[in-house]
């Protein structure tokens, strides 16, 4: 039986071999001899490579326009910069500090609070230590065990 299986296998292969010469797009696959798990015998394995699609004709791809940033230092403290995203029209302008609420002026801006630093009244400081918890969980359920 392995003789006649041998005998098959080159003649599928001749096949393959013959075919690529008719029709190039086979010419970048392979023909592996594969066995089947149930012991079936021997089947074929067709691997075509794949590539990238090409840019369609006559589409170019422009690049695309950056907006200039503006350094005025006389336009950036009293205009909101960027704040009017329509092609046309101009930046909300600032108006001065007691128009606007009390809490706007508390907000912090910098690098995030460390768990020490919050209040344990405050919704934010339990959600940080649920984070915390859940990262130390899901890196101790990375380990592998004995």
């Amino acid at each position: 039986m392995a003789t006649s299986m041998n005998k098959f296998c080159t003649f599928m292969r001749q096949q393959v071999i013959s075919k690529t010469t008719l029709f190039p797009s086979i010419s970048q696959r392979t023909c592996l001899p594969y066995q089947h798990p149930a012991g079936q015998g021997v089947v074929f394995k067709i691997q075509a490579a794949t590539f990238a699609k090409k840019a369609g004709r006559g589409r170019s791809v422009e690049p695309k326009e950056l907006m200039e940033v503006n350094t005025d230092a006389e336009y950036l403290v009293s205009h909101c910069s960027g704040s009017n995203y329509f092609k046309e029209g101009q930046d909300v302008k600032l108006g001065p500090d007691e128009d606007y609420p009390d809490w706007l002026w508390d907000l912090h801006i910098g690098p995030p609070l460390k768990l020490e630093e919050m209040s344990q009244d405050s919704p934010q400081y339990w959600r940080k230590l649920r984070e915390m918890h859940m990262k130390r969980n899901n890196r101790l359920a990375k380990v592998k065990k004995f």
